[in-house]
């Protein structure tokens, strides 16, 4: 079934990371802002931070770009049937990952590794999702 809500893209963006064996927290407060979900590999080092909306790709790409200070990829998550004004050029042109949901999770675009990840907050952030994530 296809998500409609925010919250289903959530739900099914955690879903798909977690089958692709990463260890996954939702809402994760980070400096001044909460993370909709994040995600790492429990042997791995890289943090991905994903900013899930209905529909409106700007204002995630807007948080997206906040989140890559703290994680090395970021993407904006959103209902695969409201894309169609998605302007990839311009996630492309930051390094922003698109995940289109509709049922199952696909990747638009592939997000680049962050050039601005400051090395100590990624590894706080990190140690969050690990820990909430088991907890």
């Amino acid at each position: 079934m296809s998500p409609t809500t925010e919250e289903g893209v959530v739900r099914a963006v955690c879903r798909a990371f977690r089958s692709d064996g990463y260890v996954v927290a939702r809402e994760v407060p980070f400096m001044t802002k909460r993370i909709d979900t994040a995600a790492v590999r429990p042997r791995g080092r890289t943090v991905v931070a994903i900013e899930a909306k209905r529909a409106d790709w700007m204002s995630g790409l807007s948080q997206a770009l906040t989140y890559q200070l703290w994680a090395h990829k970021v993407y904006v998550a959103m209902v695969a049937g409201n894309a169609g004004g998605v302007d990839e050029t311009i996630l492309r042109r930051y390094g922003v990952g698109l995940l289109l949901v509709d049922g199952e999770v696909r990747t638009r675009i592939a997000p680049r590794i962050s050039r601005v990840v400051a090395p100590r907050q990624a590894a706080e952030l990190r140690a969050r999702v690990l820990e909430a994530g088991h907890g």
